[in-house]
């Protein structure tokens, strides 16, 4: 099996999705995959023109721009699994994941047809009749899985249109708790299920419910209270430091150091 992994964020190795995506890819290999691994922020992928020649003049490959798509396209098209790891970006996929995907335009065909599986959409055919999956990884800085609800039925639409089979998903809410090291030994399970989730993706196609239920445990003592008030502590403390003394709103939580006095 081929599993083409690719990081959307920005941040690339120091990224919280990367974090994430070592041990799933890490599983993934313990399976027995074969995986690719590609962060989408050190390759040139200019943006998809919409000139459609790759339908009628080159035959599946981009006429407009020669760049790194040159070797993705084929990965993906060759992969079993695409696995999109990424931060949440106003509630959907970053610029660098969207681009991306919309210069994969070549792996389709013209014509107009009704959906296979959904015939009251209307869909453009594949260029092959294989079988794909597409995994997704999300981490966010918010608290509450709620946040990731838009990103979730883009990702789902996206598969659908593109006769990819929606595989599942890692939704990581309150992510910056990755780079608290002294948390790191508490997280070790949530990371164990992580390694999981790559196992069970190759072997089944699919996760199981109890490594989904595992890798819903929260990441922050406490939970999204302490979350919530030490994010807000580290936006003052990160202020101060350039000489911005910038007053949170009252409804802010905040830890004891750092509430407010009255009187």
């Amino acid at each position: 099996m081929k599993v083409l992994v690719l990081n959307g964020s920005p941040r690339v190795e120091k990224s919280n999705t990367q974090r994430i995506l070592r041990p799933l890819i890490g599983g993934m290999r313990k399976a027995g995959a074969e995986v690719e691994h590609r962060y989408l922020a050190k390759l040139t992928i200019n943006p998809c023109l919409g000139c459609f020649r790759c339908w009628v003049q080159s035959a599946g490959r981009c006429h407009a721009h020669r760049d790194d798509m040159d070797e993705l396209l084929p990965l993906h098209l060759g992969a079993d699994i695409l696995v999109l790891g990424f931060p949440l970006y106003f509630f959907t996929f970053p610029a660098l994941v969207k681009n991306m995907l919309e210069r994969l335009l070549p792996a389709g065909m013209p014509w107009l047809v009704p959906h296979p599986a959904e015939p009251q959409l209307i869909t453009h055919p594949p260029r092959d009749d294989k079988t794909r999956r597409l995994f997704i990884v999300s981490t966010a800085g918010l608290p509450g899985r709620q946040h990731f609800y838009s990103l979730v039925q883009t990702a789902r639409q996206i598969a659908l249109m593109a006769h990819i089979e929606y595989a599942g998903h890692i939704l990581c809410p309150a992510a910056e708790a990755l780079r608290i090291k002294t948390l790191w030994f508490k997280q070790r399970p949530f990371f164990n299920a992580v390694r999981q989730a790559g196992i069970d993706l190759v072997r089944e196609g699919s996760l199981s419910e109890q490594t989904q239920k595992r890798l819903e445990a929260e990441l922050m003592p406490g939970g999204d209270q302490a979350y919530i008030e030490r994010a807000n502590a580290y936006w003052i403390e990160r202020m101060a430091r350039h000489d911005i003394t910038a007053e949170p709103p009252p409804e802010a939580p905040l830890p004891k150091k750092y509430r407010r006095t009255t009187g």
